[in-house]
């Protein structure tokens, strides 16, 4: 996401309610700037997981908004302590302020920047012409636009469980737009597993993916 499209979201936040970010793993060249630099009212909630990092067994994240920072804290007080997990808290803070954590990020940035750029070679050579696909500079995550006349919910629907991770993005409009596009997950891309999933995925793509789009994503 470039800043022209976050400055435009930071602009649009005071008409709507708290805007939750959730935090990024950047593997670009340049580092990806964060929702709050163009935040001066604190209306970006930036949420975050070490769950990529460290594994999904801790169930700890992270939340950066001292707006709620006292409602988090009577969160704590009442739910988190009672439920045992402060001590993990306090190892995984321990961790994270050690400089095992940061060589630690560093090779899941640089493994997750290669599998995603892998996976988007990979799923070129399945789309149709004039299909376009995003190129994340964070996250595991890349949006496809098929051409108009395709239909990214008959794909999913194809796919099933047997595809990779594929949202329609039926799923983000309250009127049923965007009909031509879908997410991927691509973190695995190199795998055995992926290259079944995407097995799968080619001959629905095939089918369901239209034709003919001119326009450059």
């Amino acid at each position: 996401m470039g800043d022209s499209h976050r400055e435009s979201i930071r602009l649009y936040a005071p008409h709507a309610h708290d805007i939750p970010i959730f935090g990024e793993l950047g593997h670009g060249a340049a580092p990806v700037p964060s929702m709050r630099r163009f935040d001066a009212q604190d209306l970006v909630l930036q949420v975050g997981s070490f769950g990529p990092t460290l594994g999904a067994t801790y169930g700890v994240g992270w939340i950066v908004n001292n707006r709620y920072r006292r409602d988090m804290m009577v969160s704590r007080l009442f739910y988190e302590e009672r439920a045992g997990s402060v001590p993990i808290q306090e190892a995984v803070a321990e961790f994270v302020l050690g400089p095992g954590y940061d060589r630690l990020l560093r090779r899941y940035r640089e493994t997750l920047g290669h599998n995603v750029r892998r996976g988007i070679v990979e799923l070129s050579q399945i789309l149709p012409q004039g299909a376009a696909v995003s190129r994340p500079d964070g996250g595991h995550t890349c949006w496809v636009r098929l051409p108009s006349n395709g239909s990214a919910l008959d794909i999913a629907r194809t796919v099933g469980e047997k595809g990779p991770l594929l949202v329609p993005g039926r799923v983000f409009s309250s009127q049923a737009m965007y009909d031509c596009f879908f997410s991927l997950d691509l973190s695995s891309a190199g795998s055995t597993d992926f290259d079944q999933l995407m097995a799968h995925l080619g001959p629905a793509i095939a089918r369901f993916g239209g034709t003919q789009f001119d326009e450059i994503f």
